[in-house]
């Protein structure tokens, strides 16, 4: 099954049923989306970045002079007890019953932080985090403190393990509108992060760097298309990485097409690895396109690149066909001037003027003759 997502600060089951024409028929599709707290800064107040729905708020106990935990961030050791505590605390008028539990957390396929679903097994924090009890009572405007243990087992393999300490609530709360009634339960979760004594290894990769052209251009310099640069990037390492990321995008012989501002990506969790999409509205028309993703962190870096053709054929189907009309329109046009000009004659045909000053000299060198031998007879 595929995780929840965890990253502001609310959780969300929703239940959804159709009711089509015919009465019998029914579809029904369940999402789950849970939410936390992320860590910004050093606040006065633990509920000004706990995760926190507006209904109720989960977060760790404050130490004696501290009021800026709102996440677990515990170095460890592998064989060792850890104990602390939670605290949640109720902001509704009245009172609220709660289910309690925790789980390992991964990756969403997007990013985020995602804990298992109720039912699916822990192997990480989620089964070395216990609780008292897996449900409470919460009065009105009230806030209780729950304690818990983190054994760690003797095996745990060295760098980051997350997990989250989350409280459900059971009652689905529904609505309807245009035939479609949504049922939905939320959940609040606050963030274990332990990091287990050991060899630490910060690495990460860039994969499947794509361009997936959603709107195409027509015309070359004039129109561009609008598109999505897509990767994939995997924490190969045992440490959580926050990474940076650059994308730089240029056309045939180097120019430069678009070059996007660096922007933080979500936190990467170790062995974890999702989709990065980014908007791009620059794709041209025809044109070929040069992809490079660079990842900036602490302790590591990754890229990745991809080359490809974009092609308008419309374009080159109108091109090819001006060039065929020219080529035509020459060949009728040379033709025509053929069709013009007189037939030229052939080897036989006699030339009478020649033949006829020819005979005449003849005869003019004959008569002499003929006379002479006339008067001599």
């Amino acid at each position: 099954m595929s995780p929840t997502t965890l990253s502001q600060s609310d959780s969300t089951r929703v239940s959804v049923r159709h009711r089509g024409r015919r009465l019998g028929a029914l579809a029904l599709a369940m999402l789950t989306v849970t939410t936390g707290a992320v860590i910004t800064g050093v606040v006065t107040a633990p509920e000004a970045l706990a995760a926190d729905n507006g209904q109720w708020s989960v977060f760790p106990v404050q130490p004696k002079g501290r009021q800026d935990r709102v996440a677990y961030f515990l170095e460890v050791a592998a064989g060792q007890t850890y104990r602390d505590a939670v605290t949640i605390k109720n902001k509704l008028d009245r009172p609220i019953f709660l289910e309690l539990r925790t789980a390992d957390a991964m990756n969403a396929q997007a990013g985020g932080f995602a804990p298992r679903r109720p039912g699916e097994p822990n192997t990480g924090v989620g089964s070395w985090v216990k609780l008292p009890t897996k449900s409470v009572n919460i009065a009105a405007k009230a806030t209780i403190t729950i304690p818990l243990i983190m054994t760690v087992p003797r095996n745990a393999t060295p760098g980051d393990h997350v997990g989250a300490i989350l409280a459900l609530d059971p009652t689905v709360r529904g609505t309807a509108a245009g035939g479609t009634q949504i049922g939905a339960t939320y959940e609040v979760g606050a963030r274990v992060y332990a990091r287990v004594a050991g060899q630490l290894t910060t690495q990460m990769s860039v994969q499947n760097v794509e361009l997936e052209v959603k709107q195409k251009a027509i015309f070359p310099f004039f129109q561009h298309g609008k598109g999505v640069i897509r990767y994939t990037i995997v924490n190969t390492g045992n440490t959580r990485i926050n990474a940076a990321e650059k994308v730089e995008v240029t056309g045939l012989f180097g120019r430069s097409l678009s070059s996007f501002p660096t922007r933080g990506v979500p936190e990467l969790l170790p062995g974890g690895s999702f989709v990065v999409e980014l908007a791009w509205d620059g794709v041209p028309a025809l044109d070929q396109v040069h992809i490079r993703v660079d990842l900036q962190a602490p302790g590591t870096s990754a890229g990745g690149d991809r080359t490809d053709w974009v092609i308008s054929w419309i374009f080159l189907l109108i091109v090819l066909g001006l060039m065929f009309a020219v080529m035509l329109y020459r060949w009728w046009k040379n033709r025509n001037r053929h069709d013009d000009e007189p037939a030229p004659l052939t080897s036989g045909t006699p030339f009478p003027s020649s033949v006829g000053v020819t005979s005449s000299a003849v005869g003019v060198e004959a008569s002499p003759g003929r006379s002479r031998h006339g008067r001599r007879g």
